[in-house]
């Protein structure tokens, strides 16, 4: 599920009702969650992933995602050239934001491999509405430097000049991304802060 959709940015974003720009909207609804995938370092929107670990002999396993995780399944082996095992027992948990595995007997193979689902799915976990509004703001960001969104009226706007009599105008533009950067610092991986 994105992030945004293009129905809530032609209404509420950009004003736009025609179906004109549809495509290029949900276009760039992907590029968006594409950069916020990539300064968050982890997939926000609700991605298939597998995650290998070696076995320590601990019963707790940190994982390093701050969005929602749903285990699918976990496998192990003993050599790096053995063929994998499905086992049953270890689940996923949540403590104070810190997302871990559990497994009662710890885990004392040597390879582990969890199959995971990572991210905001929009139906279990629902997409917060900060973070809705980084990704729409994004997308509005990108379409307005194309030439179907007029290059014009973008959030980053900095400074105007006009000069009456000669006709000159000058438009400065801020780049965005130091901003959009720290707003998603509560979605950044634990190791990347």
């Amino acid at each position: 599920m994105a992030l945004t959709t293009v129905n809530k940015l032609k209404t509420v974003w950009i004003n736009d009702q025609s179906s004109a720009n549809d495509s290029r909207l949900a276009s760039l609804i992907t590029q968006s969650e594409s950069i916020i995938n990539n300064i968050c370092k982890q997939p926000v929107t609700g991605q298939a992933v597998a995650y290998d670990f070696v076995g320590d002999g601990n019963r707790v396993h940190l994982l390093h995602y701050t969005v929602p995780v749903v285990m699918n399944s976990i496998q192990e082996r003993d050599n790096p050239y053995d063929a994998w095992s499905t086992i049953t027992g270890p689940v996923v948990f949540n403590t104070g934001g810190v997302t871990s595995l559990y497994k009662d007997d710890g885990f004392v193979k040597v390879l582990y491999r969890a199959n995971l689902t990572v991210g905001y799915d929009g139906t279990t976990n629902a997409v917060p509405a900060d973070l809705e509004e980084i990704a729409s703001e994004i997308v509005v960001e990108l379409f307005k430097m194309t030439d179907f969104g007029g290059r014009e009226n973008r959030f980053g706007v900095q400074s105007i000049a006009v000069n009456q009599g000669g006709m000159t105008q000058t438009t400065v533009y801020r780049d965005l991304m130091a901003r959009f950067k720290s707003r998603l610092r509560p979605y950044t991986t634990l190791g990347y802060r």
